[in-house]
């Protein structure tokens, strides 16, 4: 072997060296190319991910702002009627927009338990519009069918990637944003939820305090996990300081004063 290369022509000795360097280059660069693909790949999933999620973080506010409207119906104001089915309208259009949105992302058990969800609102609206179901049955159905959307709204973030992201402070931002605070603000509906029922008969039983009392429980440690977040997400990170600072002094701020409303 050795004899064949050093009788080799000059130009055919620099032609074997190339050869040998691309071998070597070949495998490293394969490696590289192949990472940023995925990089790529990984950003146009989470890229993906963000109209659902906007989608089913809509779905839960209407659905929790119908669960209070129909408390007030329910317990005996009829004036609200109009307010209440408008908002059905509503849920009903988000919740059209969460099914297609959903259908563009890996996987078919996220549409299924979309469309599953979706069955169960039309029962809900069907018995609350023909008051076939009294203001504690229709909270619970509602509270059960927002714990189904907050699944949802995870298994967006597992399957866009959303949740995978690889710095520490974007970590944290999507945690607190689309971890805690859809929690915070359940809490706070279910919070509003009970509490509209209970004005709308002007009483509590001792049972609606305590059930209060430990939804007031539930907030503060969700807030305390959304605040935590939100502080570890911008710690390190200047730009994120300043450009996500009054918002995240606004939304903490507000929810300082729903505790305290919970409070009284």
């Amino acid at each position: 072997m050795n004899s064949f290369v050093t009788n080799l022509p000059l130009a055919r000795k620099f032609a074997l060296i190339g050869v040998i360097a691309a071998l070597m280059l070949a495998l490293p660069a394969l490696l590289v190319v192949r990472g940023n693909v995925d990089k790529l790949d990984a950003a146009h999933g989470q890229l993906a991910g963000i109209g659902p999620v906007n989608a089913a973080i809509g779905l839960m506010q209407v659905t929790q702002q119908h669960r209070g409207l129909s408390a007030v119906v329910l317990g005996g104001n009829a004036g609200s009627a109009g307010a209440r089915q408008a908002k059905q309208a509503e849920v009903d259009q988000a919740l059209a927009q969460l099914q297609a949105s959903v259908r563009a992302l890996p996987g078919a058990a996220l549409p299924g338990a979309v469309d599953q969800m979706a069955a169960q609102w039309r029962a809900l609206a069907t018995a609350v519009a023909g008051q076939s179901v009294d203001v504690a049955q229709s909270f619970e159905r509602h509270t059960a069918l927002i714990d189904q959307q907050l699944d949802v709204l995870e298994d967006i973030r597992i399957v866009s990637g959303i949740v995978l992201v690889p710095d520490a402070g974007t970590y944290f931002l999507q945690n607190g944003v689309l971890g805690h605070l859809p929690k915070l603000t359940e809490f706070f509906g279910q919070a509003r939820g009970m509490g509209a029922g209970l004005l709308a008969r002007g009483e509590a039983t001792p049972e609606q305090r305590a059930q209060i009392g430990a939804l007031a429980t539930q907030v503060r440690r969700s807030f305390n996990d959304a605040r935590k977040s939100l502080e570890l997400a911008v710690r390190d990170d200047a730009a994120k300081r300043t450009a996500l600072g009054a918002a995240m002094s606004a939304a903490l701020e507000a929810a300082d004063s729903g505790l305290k409303v919970v409070d009284e």
